[in-house]
């Protein structure tokens, strides 16, 4: 599991944040956190890895999406995002080709990597794989 996001109750876990807790990664392992990039890097570089994102709506209802290759590559390459081979029921938003996330580099607030010129993760308080 590379993150967790969930009701928890009080305080919720904080995921707007800089470049360092993303590299290093933040949270608690029980409840709501982050693994880390720097963590995810070392793990999907010396193995095959696939990556499984489970979803579930306040109704209960569930979804997932399945991709067999997975990696991030270095901080020098800004975390940069490698998928391929989707399968699932949610829909293959990161391979969308307005959208989507593929071979994207990481950005947060404070170390913007997308193509905008404006400030993506900062306008919209995420830190993400973002294309635009």
């Amino acid at each position: 599991v590379i993150q967790r996001r969930d009701d928890f109750g009080e305080p919720r876990e904080n995921f707007n944040r800089d470049w360092a807790d993303y590299k290093n990664g933040f949270g608690d392992p029980s409840k709501e956190f982050w693994l880390g990039n720097e963590n995810i890097y070392m793990l999907t570089n010396n193995e095959d890895y696939a990556l499984r994102v489970e979803l579930e709506d306040f109704e209960g209802n569930k979804r997932y999406a399945q991709y067999s290759h997975f990696k991030i590559h270095s901080e020098a390459d800004y975390y940069k995002l490698e998928i391929d081979g989707y399968e699932g029921n949610a829909g293959d938003s990161l391979n969308d080709p307005w959208y989507g996330s593929n071979n994207s580099p990481f950005s947060t607030y404070n170390r913007d990597n997308d193509r905008s010129s404006l400030n993506c993760a900062s306008m919209l308080k995420v830190s993400v794989w973002i294309v635009y």
